[in-house]
């Protein structure tokens, strides 16, 4: 039975996976066959086996773009090699590795096609990630210094200068401050 809930499953192994091309731009595309053996529960924060989910399914092929219209590898390629290992030179590898034992995660959304609602894989993950996304990660601050230095000049259009700062040491004397400030009427 097919998958027909939202949310985030994961099992113990692919049951197989293919390359094929998409039908309609001719994109390539890892089609991974999944058969989830648990789904979390977001109230409770728990890993729930899928037969104690009421009236859940537990199929579902997961059909991830790998190539976009630029030519540009898209994030599903780069979950498909974090899942399941594959080092992205070559379709043909991928397409007859064994991943049979390969864990993984993913998660499943609802999406509306031809007027008719159906669950699809929007997301696939190593088996241990985070069940409720990836949150708020900061990167460390040499990689901060590297972004800032590999586009300087896009972000010197948007920087701003700096105020001086008011010096620190003891207040001016009424003496020091004339001839200061807006001139006045005569």
């Amino acid at each position: 039975m097919l998958i027909n809930y939202p949310g985030t499953y994961r099992a113990r192994g692919i049951k197989a996976l293919a390359v094929s091309l998409t039908k309609k731009n001719r994109y390539p595309q890892a089609v991974l066959s999944l058969t989830a053996e648990e789904m979390y529960d977001e109230e409770t924060g728990e890993w729930v086996p899928i037969g104690e989910v009421e009236n859940a399914g537990a199929d579902l092929t997961a059909y991830l773009v790998l190539f976009g219209g630029n030519g540009k590898e898209t994030l599903n390629f780069d979950q498909v090699r974090k899942v399941t290992g594959w080092d992205g030179g070559s379709f043909a590898a991928l397409d007859q590795m064994d991943v049979s034992k390969t864990p993984i995660l993913f998660r499943v959304q609802e999406e509306v096609y031809g007027g008719k609602t159906k669950c699809q894989v929007a997301w696939i993950d190593t088996y241990d990630a985070n069940p409720t996304g990836s949150g708020v990660q900061r990167l460390d601050p040499e990689k901060l210094k590297g972004l800032d230095a590999e586009f300087a000049a896009t972000l010197a259009k948007y920087r701003t200068v700096t105020p001086a700062k008011a010096p620190t040491g003891a207040p001016a004397s009424p003496a020091a401050k004339k001839g200061r400030g807006r001139p006045r009427k005569a």
